[in-house]
């Protein structure tokens, strides 16, 4: 059974990522396993997710000795926006030192005056897997609710900022609210990649070192 780094120090991502893999012949690490503390450096330069996704995978797997890593990079598109917001710098967008507070007044204070349909967000993730030279790797697309138009109270902060101003009027919540059962039926990004990264590994798996 290999090692495998689930890489992130996000506890909401650790779950993720654990669900991502259930089942597969590897032993899944988080970084306190290994006595890693905080995240490596990684200069988020990619212009995908999945290099994004990339670049952290492999700077997790340097600070662990080489050791396979898995790492994941998502974000939120908002078509009405435009130029307005990157969907690559879905965290950073309200500058690096923002708390999930400023992120979310900074998203609201620009679709001040979008309605309806003009509120609707789509949710990108992108998975990749770095196992010395093989780098491979997965992106999902979906429906990412419509934008609140009023700061709800965070509720899981420390965790997916998007989630707390996302809502889905199918179900009358926002993603906080949801269970997995019904986020899987609005948005089932990590679905769709958990079966395409298993059909992967299991035909391809670590230890078979392929470009």
């Amino acid at each position: 059974m290999n090692d495998l780094l689930l890489a992130t120090s996000n506890p909401a991502k650790l779950i993720r990522l654990r669900l991502l893999l259930e089942g597969l012949p590897y032993r899944l690490l988080a970084p306190t396993d290994l006595g890693l503390d905080g995240e490596p450096a990684v200069e988020e330069t990619g212009a995908q997710f999945a290099a994004i996704a990339s670049l952290k995978a492999e700077a997790w797997s340097r600070a662990a000795g080489g050791l396979a890593a898995i790492a994941s990079d998502g974000g939120m598109a908002i078509p009405a926006l435009g130029a307005r917001w990157d969907a690559l710098r879905t965290r950073r967008q309200a500058g690096p030192a923002a708390t999930d507070e400023g992120r979310i007044s900074h998203l609201l204070a620009l679709m001040t005056g979008l309605t309806g349909e003009d509120r609707r967000a789509v949710w990108y993730e992108a998975v990749a897997l770095v196992a010395g030279a093989t780098v491979r790797s997965w992106t999902e697309q979906g429906d990412g609710g419509l934008i609140v138009e009023r700061a709800p109270e965070i509720r899981r902060a420390g965790g997916f900022w998007t989630e707390e101003v996302r809502w889905y009027p199918v179900l009358g919540k926002l993603l906080r609210d949801c269970s997995e059962e019904e986020r899987e039926k609005v948005n089932d990004v990590w679905p769709r990649l958990a079966t395409r990264v298993r059909a992967t590994l299991m035909c391809y798996p670590l230890e078979d070192a392929r470009p």
